[in-house]
């Protein structure tokens, strides 16, 4: 599917989805830029996860961000990084 949206010329995309899918797209370099938004409203429960899956195997391996932007909507903060 990414292929077939490159060639389309699409170079942004949204993906919403579970910690599953987010760990996923990271893990496997899909992902340029990432954006959390955070409502101040605590979820807890194995359910509410942005990230799950094995993680990675060190801290050498693990996903390091740069360029960290913070803006505020509302009462509502959302995060912005840059992969690497």
């Amino acid at each position: 599917m990414l292929r077939k949206l490159a060639f389309m010329k699409i170079q942004n995309i949204l993906v919403e989805g579970g910690g599953t899918l987010s760990f996923s797209l990271l893990k496997e370099e899909l992902v340029d830029r990432l954006v959390l938004i955070q409502a101040p409203i605590i979820i807890a429960g194995h359910k509410h996860l942005s990230f799950s899956g094995e993680g990675f195997e060190s801290l050498h391996s693990a996903l390091f961000l740069k360029n960290y932007i913070l803006k505020k909507a509302g009462q509502d903060l959302i995060f912005i990084w840059d992969r690497f």
